[in-house]
């Protein structure tokens, strides 16, 4: 059985490229023959532009006698392959996402094709539930991403000033603004890691910057590479992970794999990820300042949660995704 892996946005590097590199690996590693198919040029991230190149990649796959195609951006093309084994995996709840004017439309012209779409699968409960109640399905399924357990001994921190570190992409959702307000009243240090490669954030982004250039115990950098940001998680004392209805987590997971202790928004599948491993807040500042000043101020249960967060991300290893994904494809070829 060949399996192919439609992913038209590579180059960016964010959650779901991640996750496609890392299943299409360990397919590989189990004895399937996996390979990834994505565009050789870098692509702006356009829903209409994904589905059109998704379908180009999903020829070439199917010419090239794929058994199985797994669509992971563009997912309605998998409408015009109806008659092979396909799967639409959505990793965010993207219809969700789609506001303004014309959003309305725009919308509605993603989710008739969806609709037709043979087999769709979600990176958790949350978005299966949010896809369903947008295309009026009840048969999604749910594969979980996976992580890599770092070998580092959890618990090692900065042997500087202990400070706690937030890593991702510079977008609304992700929700920077309310870790610049808490760290606002805070004394402690607080670093930020991230990039953008979506333009009509960029003003976003100037703005986090603009604001934490006025805070001495704030410090934002953009574009890192993959070994600064494992060096920052590694010696971080806390991560803090703020993001607004998030449709999985993928940082969240890897700093568990970490074994860092977690502050988190209660919000999206953020609770499903991390079950009772960490501490959840809802919006309120304060709340989330007592949680901050509480974990730097005692080491032991900040050891405790990080202990925890590991022994929960140990649920989640990239073969187990990767078997269930093979599994699906098994059942349906």
């Amino acid at each position: 059985m060949k399996i192919a892996h439609i992913a038209p946005r590579l180059s960016f590097g964010g959650g779901t490229e991640r996750f496609v590199i890392e299943v299409d690996r360990s397919m590989r590693e189990l004895g399937a023959q996996s390979r990834i198919y994505s565009a050789t040029t870098s692509l702006k991230p356009d829903y209409l532009g994904d589905i059109a190149i998704s379908t180009r990649l999903a020829r070439k796959a199917v010419r090239e006698r794929c058994d199985v195609l797994f669509f992971h951006q563009g997912q309605e093309a998998a409408m015009l392959f109806r008659n092979r084994a396909v799967f639409s995996y959505f990793h965010e709840a993207k219809y969700d996402l789609v506001t303004g004017p014309s959003g309305s439309a725009y919308r509605t012209l993603l989710k008739q094709p969806a609709r037709r779409c043979p087999q769709i699968i979600c990176n958790s409960h949350y978005t299966a539930a949010r896809i369903g109640a947008v295309l009026n399905r009840d048969d999604i399924l749910v594969v979980y991403p996976g992580v890599n357990l770092q070998p580092e001994e959890p618990n090692r921190v900065s042997e500087c000033e202990a400070f706690c570190y937030y890593h991702s992409r510079f977008h609304p959702r992700k929700n920077h603004d309310l870790l610049l307000d808490v760290f606002s009243g805070l004394p402690y240090q607080l670093r930020m890691t991230g990039g953008t490669w979506d333009q009509k954030f960029g003003k976003y982004q100037k703005e986090v910057f603009r604001r934490a250039s006025g805070m001495s115990n704030l410090h934002v950098t953009s574009d890192i590479n993959e070994t600064m940001r494992e060096l920052f998680l590694a010696q971080a004392a806390l991560f803090l992970f703020p993001a607004r209805d998030e449709p999985f987590g993928l940082a969240l997971l890897e700093a568990m794999g970490s074994g860092k202790p977690i502050v988190a928004l209660k919000s999206g599948a953020t609770a499903e990820v991390l079950g009772d491993t960490g501490v959840l807040c809802g919006y309120n500042i304060e709340e989330w300042r007592r949680s901050i000043a509480l974990l730097l101020s005692d080491q032991e249960l900040r050891f405790s949660l990080g202990r925890k967060s590991l022994e929960r991300a140990r649920l989640f290893p990239w073969n187990k995704t990767a078997r269930e994904m093979i599994e699906l494809a098994d059942g349906w070829n």
